[in-house]
């Protein structure tokens, strides 16, 4: 298995019960030979609010939003999200629509620029439309059907340990570095809803910087709340915080917490707390060298997250935070 992989399963509030399940999960995605395959794994489990187990809207059905990036050559070289996804895999999924936009609009453009958000089911139904209609799959839990109906039957609910955000994947090998994310959203979100995983820049970002010693490509993955997340543009922002300071600074992921604590200050934050709910993960690939910096850093209950590289075995971390959420747990990895 060739390359630098990172996942993570959302920045919240994990169930300290099924703390050997997210480690057993975590790892059997550090065990996939690329981006896709290992968000094929994390989609697929109900322990993630993607895919099969997402969060149901409040007409009891499954909306999740996902977006990629793309980096060859130290440039981006495709870029793509989509939200109303109704699919088990919604990365896959999305990879594959812009993969079939890309293919369309090389045949027949008409001088038109290529989206680069759509919105899944409407494009499915102008591809699909002289084909017999989509089966969709089944991607309500037994679990989540049952929250659903107790909220439905007016029975009070406690407060959740649940994760309510995005899952993410970084890629980086020698021919370049990829970076996606996927989310379900919150529990009843109202239909429409787009949330922070098909927002490129908020949940996820991707840039290549040159400095005097070396180049780097920078890549960050945001989890938490996400209207907070898009209101800050807060993976892009992350990037460009931290791009002038990669070869001067001798505490990077102090760095990004001041950049967030910072941008949390300049924006009305929407989390009911009004504090910052928020995990965040940044790659640092020095191109030269081939070496990988991995910052992380949360406000948030708990972040789950594991990374294995060529030299470095799978690596899992269930970090979890000592004092009230709001304040931030951060950390560093150099592989």
């Amino acid at each position: 298995m060739k390359g630098v992989l990172i996942v993570h399963v959302g920045a919240g509030n994990h169930s300290l019960a099924n703390r050997t399940k997210y480690k057993k999960l975590i790892g059997k995605a550090l065990r996939a030979e690329n981006l896709v395959d290992a968000s094929k794994v994390l989609e697929g489990s109900s322990l993630t609010n993607t895919g099969y187990g997402s969060s149901l809207n409040i007409d009891g059905q499954v909306e999740c939003d996902a977006s990629f990036i793309r980096t060859r050559n130290g440039a981006i070289a495709d870029v793509g999200s989509m939200y109303n996804i109704r699919q088990r895999y919604p990365i896959s999924e999305t990879v594959r629509a812009f993969e079939a936009l890309q293919e369309s609009y090389r045949e027949n453009a008409m001088g038109l620029t290529m989206p680069i958000m759509i919105d899944h089911n409407r494009v499915m139904e102008f591809y699909n439309k002289d084909k017999e209609e989509e089966v969709l799959p089944d991607l309500i839990s037994p679990k989540n059907l049952d929250l659903y109906s107790r909220y439905k039957s007016n029975v009070p609910l406690k407060q959740l340990e649940s994760v309510t955000d995005t899952i993410g994947v970084i890629y980086t090998t020698e021919e370049g570095s990829e970076v996606a994310s996927s989310s379900g959203g919150n529990f009843f979100k109202v239909p429409g809803r787009i949330g922070c995983a098909a927002v490129l820049g908020a949940s996820i970002a991707q840039r290549s910087v040159v400095l005097s010693d070396s180049s780097y490509t920078i890549s960050c993955m945001c989890s938490g709340n996400g209207e907070d997340i898009m209101l800050m543009n807060l993976a892009r922002y992350i990037i460009d915080s931290l791009s002038c300071k990669i070869e001067s600074s001798d505490d990077l992921s102090q760095d990004m917490v001041d950049a967030i604590e910072q941008e949390g200050r300049n924006v009305p934050l929407h989390s009911n707390s009004k504090t910052i709910y928020i995990g965040s993960i940044c790659s640092i690939l020095n191109i030269q060298s081939q070496r990988t910096t991995i910052l992380y850093c949360h406000s948030t209950e708990s972040f789950f997250f594991g990374f294995r590289s060529d030299s470095c075995g799978p690596e899992v971390i269930l970090s979890t935070l000592e004092t009230e959420p709001g304040k931030f747990c951060r950390g560093e990895f150099r592989i």
